[in-house]
């Protein structure tokens, strides 16, 4: 096995959704600390606080992956312009609201 803190490792897949063994064992680990909370356990805290350290990397992950194919995109929209080298104009960009 590679790493196992990496998304590109599937533990298992769920209807098509791969799941890496960072996204199992993280939530594993938030129902374990719901259901230590239910039990009123001093152990909620550490087990909740690695669950959420493994979300964070997960989700840090998953943010350079899509700002790396973001720029991959950006690169082959340059590159297609016609060599213009011009930047897009403002009004032809869509608004979010």
């Amino acid at each position: 096995m590679s790493n196992p803190l990496s998304v590109d490792v599937t533990f298992f897949t769920v209807l098509g959704y791969p799941i890496s063994y960072i996204e199992f064992v993280g939530t594993v680990l938030y129902v374990l600390s719901v259901w230590l909370i239910a039990r009123r356990s001093i152990l909620t805290w550490p087990v909740g606080i690695v669950s959420v350290l493994l979300y964070m990397a997960l989700f840090y992950q998953i943010a350079c992956i899509r700002t790396r194919s973001s720029r991959s995109t950006t690169s082959v929209r340059a590159s297609t312009d016609g060599g213009s080298g011009r930047s897009p104009n403002p009004r032809d960009i869509p608004s979010r609201m």
